[in-house]
């Protein structure tokens, strides 16, 4: 059984290295002989939608023919030329900020039916989630927001293009008493642009703003013992060798944050949003220490892309002047703090503008958070994080004991007072999944 949301219609684009998937051996290797030149790239669309898209006959035998409960449909060719690209991207991030050049640089490479795709032209009308995700690393950086809200087609029916992998399971709602929200905001350097200390006012955005103290780390801490649902963090950032994206403090001599310990700080909180931002003077275009790549918009990018189980993300993907920062933000917290849903909100945020944010979703649903009269006792986010992780030593207990060939009554018992245990965690947790159903 696949969890869905109940609500939208998906898509998931998942893109490869077309040399590995290559139907034809003689052509995957004249492409991988070549030392410069356009990357080949598949991208691999599962849908349950009437969608044009190439076939792709050998799929089947080299990539999952099914994807959270949606089959393959097809793939979509496209190639990026980046010896020509890097030169572009550098300007694009860094220098002269022109997004609607870039747009048409993204546009030019794909085809048209993965541009379609891409900007939402599908589903007839419908609420239309879409989700993107890129096996090849480097596929991750490139702002493919500016191609999702090209058109103006998503703002019309409210769908969504977000960032990742669909869960397996949905997760829990998080109760809000009374519906108001408590954004904690981090920013140990006090780098806080002026346009972002406007959004931040309680006055504009209609939340409980809670400013955390200390370095992030302490920061973190307090965000979970206070129990806020939303995070703003002021950061800059850097890319690993390995592709990965670390959270950095200008001024602090503290190791950068990655997201393996920001999902060890976080494990069973109430914070299911996080939203990046660059401090005014970011410094991150520097090329400094073991961090190779510029651009704390890049690094945001690969950060959200974590395989770890980390909070949904909004994050930049491109650079947003003072004017861009103040219209998006403002719009999505007010909408945000109104009707408790992250993709509305951010549909809301874009609606009049272009600007290159991402939305690296993390859940299944459309709606995140319930409001209700009193808190409950037990938080289901806990009850979610406890029955995560004894389902996960459960899962290596009995793996273990079939390899031994452990059988005892000790073992027996052990395992099935856990099953019971688990049993009494998911009727706890049952009552907060709601906008989803299983196929």
């Amino acid at each position: 059984m696949v969890a869905k949301a109940s609500d939208l219609e998906t898509v998931f684009v998942r893109v490869i290295s077309a040399p590995r998937y290559a139907p034809d051996q003689a052509v995957a290797e004249r492409i991988v002989s070549q030392a410069v030149g356009p990357t080949p790239y598949l991208a691999l669309v599962y849908s349950q939608l009437p969608i044009d898209v190439q076939s792709f006959s050998q799929a089947g035998n080299l990539v999952p023919t099914a994807w959270a409960g949606d089959p393959l449909i097809g793939a979509e060719p496209f190639e990026v030329n980046w010896v020509r690209y890097t030169d572009y991207a550098s300007r694009y991030f860094e220098g002269e900020k022109d997004a609607e050049m870039m747009k048409v640089t993204l546009f030019q490479a794909l085809s048209p039916n993965l541009s379609k795709i891409l900007s939402g032209e599908v589903g007839g009308g419908r609420r239309t989630r879409t989700w993107f995700h890129s096996d090849a690393p480097e596929v991750n950086q490139l702002p493919w927001e500016l191609v999702a809200y090209a058109n103006g087609f998503r703002a019309g029916t409210e769908g969504s293009f977000v960032r990742g992998i669909p869960p397996e399971s949905p997760t829990p709602l998080v109760p809000v008493v009374d519906g108001r929200l408590r954004l904690g905001v981090i920013d140990p350097s006090g780098a806080t642009s002026t346009a972002m200390r406007q959004v931040l006012s309680f006055a504009q955005i209609g939340m409980e703003v809670v400013p955390l103290s200390g370095d992030c780390r302490a920061a973190l801490r307090q965000a979970v013992e206070q129990g806020v649902e939303v995070l703003h963090i002021i950061v800059s950032a850097s890319v690993t060798t390995s592709y990965d994206g670390v959270l950095e403090f200008p001024g602090s001599s503290a190791p950068p944050v990655t997201s393996a310990e920001l999902t060890s700080h976080l494990r069973g909180s109430r914070v299911r949003l996080i939203g990046l931002t660059p401090p005014a003077e970011d410094p991150s275009a520097l090329m400094q220490g073991p961090y190779l790549k510029a651009s704390a918009y890049r690094a945001f990018a690969y950060f959200a892309t974590s395989p770890y189980p980390i909070p949904t993300f909004v994050a930049p993907v491109g650079p947003m002047d003072d004017a861009q920062v103040l219209g998006f933000w403002t719009t999505f917290y007010q909408e945000l703090g109104r009707s408790l849903e992250i993709e509305v909100s951010m549909a809301a945020a874009l609606r009049h503008r272009i600007v290159p944010v991402g939305l690296f979703l993390r859940q299944l649903q459309t709606a995140t958070f319930k409001p209700v009269a009193e808190q409950p006792a037990i938080d289901p986010s806990a009850i979610e994080a406890d029955l995560t992780s004894s389902a996960a030593l459960l899962k290596q207990y009995e793996e273990l004991g079939a390899q031994l060939g452990v059988k005892s009554k000790q073992f027996s018992k052990v395992v099935s007072t856990e099953h019971a245990r688990q049993e009494r965690l998911h009727e706890n947790v049952s009552q907060w999944i709601e906008g989803v159903h299983e196929e």
